[in-house]
């Protein structure tokens, strides 16, 4: 019997940490400047600078952790870092933000598309190509999406 892409995908830390880098690139690009001109003005390079030091932080300690108990996944090894039940939780919070950033970065894009290159075409096309796509990607599996992404996204940045 043949196991579902989820069961047997198995990513790389590296791969882990390109995957969070392209799951936050569109909203960096896209929105972030624009806050930080509104709010730092002419330092608003600081902020960025200060950002991307805090992400990279964040990353070195997800690939590290991942490293050190390796064959699990994040919500197996933070049971064993902060106990069962705040490790649930923290599961349903990560959940919740991730699939909240998704529909965000689906919705810029969206609206990117619609209004930067072909205004005629209704928003809701964009927004359903664009869950789609990522439907599609998620039923291939994890390890195929990290491979491609680890491909596409250097030449990307």
């Amino acid at each position: 019997m043949r196991q579902s892409p989820v069961e047997r995908g198995k990513i790389t830390a590296g791969q882990a940490v390109l995957l969070m880098v392209s799951m936050v690139l569109p909203t960096a690009i896209m929105v972030i400047p624009s806050i930080c001109i509104r709010f730092a003005q002419q330092d608003a390079w600081i902020s960025v600078v200060l950002a991307t030091g805090l992400v990279c932080l964040i990353a070195l300690v997800i690939a590290a952790l991942s490293q050190k108990f390796e064959g699990m996944t994040l919500f197996e090894y933070s049971g064993q870092i902060i106990g069962a039940l705040p490790s649930k939780l923290l599961g349903l919070l990560y959940l919740w933000w991730l699939l909240h950033t998704n529909a965000i970065i689906i919705d810029e894009f969206a609206a990117f598309l619609c209004i930067a290159i072909m205004p005629d075409t209704p928003f809701m096309a964009f927004f359903l190509l664009g869950v789609t796509i990522a439907a599609f990607a998620v039923w291939q599996g994890v390890e195929v999406l990290a491979r491609f992404n680890q491909i596409l996204l250097p030449p990307i940045m």
